[in-house]
């Protein structure tokens, strides 16, 4: 494993202070608005399941780090990756995280044509977010 100086983290533990200020003030400003009975809770807590079911979803955030690692593959290169995937999965997992717009698809002009898989800007911010979040649950 590689070690981490202490020193680099600090400014994390930081932006965790200051961000867990912002959450709290847009979370109170929320209850404070929006009536809470047992409907809405139910509401939010199937929002929230939803947003992020593709956590859940086995090979999802492994494709995720294969396209950050790679900075873009092709299907066939991602196969090779990835070991244990099958072609049907990876194709459904790629549709689904192109739907929820973490990742782009680009054709490329050619005979055949090659399709380029990478990280959209929303799905870098979730890479960042999944590494704050490692970080933090490991302490360190």
């Amino acid at each position: 494993m590689v070690e981490i100086k202490t020193n680099k983290i600090k400014p994390l533990d930081k932006l965790l202070k200051d961000s867990r200020l912002v959450v709290k003030d847009l979370m109170d400003s929320h209850f404070e608005n929006i009536k809470h009975d047992e409907e809405r809770k139910i509401v939010e807590m199937n929002f929230f399941l939803k947003t992020f079911e593709f956590i859940r979803k086995k090979w999802n955030v492994r494709i995720l780090y294969e396209l950050e690692i790679h900075s873009g593959m092709n299907f066939n290169e991602m196969i090779r990756h990835m070991e244990g995937i099958s072609t049907r999965s990876l194709s459904d997992r790629l549709k689904q995280l192109e739907d929820l717009k973490l990742i782009t698809r680009t054709v490329q002009d050619g005979r055949p044509p090659k399709v380029l898989y990478e990280l959209s800007e929303k799905g870098q911010g979730i890479i960042k977010l999944i590494q704050f979040i490692i970080l933090y649950l490991t302490g360190i």
